[in-house]
């Protein structure tokens, strides 16, 4: 009997164990999960970035009102359903209407500045295997002018991030927007990667979907059907980077027109800033397109995500050189 009740005893104290070890384990996952800021191993990895936030609106239309950061996160949220649905993991660097700062800082600024640290810390350490950063665009703001379509951009000298580039403008043409006749390109403000393209540790793009200073196509964006259909150009944009052999890709429109061909009394467009020279994608300097242009070579506004511009000089100018993150913020309407 007694050797009976001690195998019992022994048998009750193994499965109450085990069950201790099954709990334990359970919390433990559920706690990485809710973590949700680095990339688990064996399956493709999205970053999606809606760019702004908080405090910080980017852009505002004058025709609707119509926020910037309200966009950018509402495609961002479409894009990660979509992605999910079809077995990615998808990290975000923001899920809600809100900045990533120390509580103690007071400056808008520098609440934008503490917030954009945080995101490109979140880029280069959570291990995702490509970035898109999703944004809107806007350039003067009156009902004459007609500079519209969404545009893609990649680090300078980055074939990878090239190519996701690539794949997103042509999606967005085949899928949202079919009169969209921009190309994908290099970004640099006055020579220099903006912040989020400083030496990238993964591929990464930005989708500038569209500008919020076109009358219709700001209504456009205010649309629901229409942020879905972006966020679908994106999702698709993504997988054929993925899923398209590593030799055969940059199969789309790849360079901005030759520099030549575009008059050089004519001034670059950098929305909300003053027209400066930009180079076209050969090297060569030249000018960006106007309204009367090609609306291939129009570049992004600098905003939040632009680096530090170099002092004007009479000398000619060196080869850039690493610097600190100086300048933050360029002035970009709205």
């Amino acid at each position: 009997m007694i050797i009976v009740t001690k195998k019992r005893n022994l048998a009750l104290i193994a499965a109450f164990f085990l069950c201790s070890l099954l709990i334990f384990n359970m919390n433990i996952g559920h706690w990485r999960n809710s973590v949700n800021t680095s990339a688990p191993e064996g399956r493709k990895t999205v970053l999606l970035d809606p760019g702004h936030g908080g405090e910080d609106p980017g852009a505002v239309s004058d025709f609707n009102g119509l926020k910037e950061k309200d966009v950018n996160l509402k495609i961002a949220q479409d894009v990660k359903a979509l992605l999910e649905a079809k077995g990615y993991t998808v990290l975000m660097t923001r899920e809600t209407d809100e900045l990533d700062y120390d509580s103690s800082i007071q400056s808008v600024t520098k609440k934008r500045a503490a917030d954009l640290i945080n995101r490109k810390k979140m880029m280069d350490e959570c291990g995702a295997n490509v970035i898109v950063s999703i944004h809107l665009n806007k350039y003067g703001g009156t009902s004459s002018q007609t500079i519209k379509g969404a545009q893609v951009f990649y680090p300078p000298g980055d074939k990878n991030s090239k190519d996701l580039a690539n794949f997103l403008q042509n999606s967005i043409k085949e899928l949202a927007d079919n009169d969209n006749d921009r190309v994908a390109l290099e970004k640099k403000v006055e020579g220099r990667p903006i912040i989020i393209f400083d030496q990238p540790k993964t591929t990464i793009a930005i989708v500038e979907c569209g500008f919020l200073s076109d009358r219709t196509e700001a209504e456009k964006l205010a649309s629901e059907d229409y942020q879905q259909k972006l966020a679908e150009s994106i999702e698709t944009g993504i997988i054929e980077y993925f899923e398209t052999p590593r030799t055969s890709k940059t199969p789309y429109m790849t360079a901005s027109p030759d520099a030549s061909s575009v008059p050089e009394t004519s001034p670059s467009i950098q929305p909300g800033s003053t027209p400066v020279p930009t180079v076209g994608a050969s090297g060569t300097p030249g000018t960006a397109g106007t309204a009367g242009t090609s609306r291939a070579s129009l570049q992004p506004a600098p905003n939040m995500y632009s680096g530090p511009s170099p002092e004007p000089s009479s000398q000619p100018t060196p080869a850039p050189k690493k610097k600190g993150l100086l300048k933050l913020f360029p002035s970009k309407k709205g």
